[in-house]
């Protein structure tokens, strides 16, 4: 019996933990403008407000922004790579039009799925 208690407390704060992640993805906070460069936030929560997680990027950087399933992908002139999960697919189209408008020389490619 104790056992099936626990296992039930468990899923509930997974199931709850779940849900808060995707309810307080922020896709307004994922690129910041400061000048010339781009300040990138991957995780842009409401409670996430780690500094040391983003990354700054020079506009003139990315030649590509490519959208497939629920992830962004800026291409480097460098040869890397930057991956942007994001959380819930209805904030997708928010975050590739934020990368277009920070990003506006870079070919964008959308791969259907």
């Amino acid at each position: 019996m104790e056992i099936g208690i626990f296992t039930v407390t468990i899923t509930g704060v997974l199931l709850t933990a779940l849900i808060i992640k995707y309810l307080t993805f922020r896709p307004e906070r994922v690129f910041s403008d400061i000048g010339e460069n781009v300040l990138l936030c991957k995780k842009p929560h409401w409670f996430n407000n780690n500094k040391s997680r983003m990354q700054l990027i020079p506009k003139g950087a990315i030649i590509k922004i490519q959208l497939a399933s629920n992830t962004v992908t800026l291409f480097c002139k460098s040869g890397n790579v930057i991956d942007i999960p994001v959380a819930n697919s209805k904030f997708t189209a928010d975050v590739l039009q934020s990368a277009k408008t920070h990003f506006h020389k870079a070919e964008v490619v959308i791969l259907d799925n």
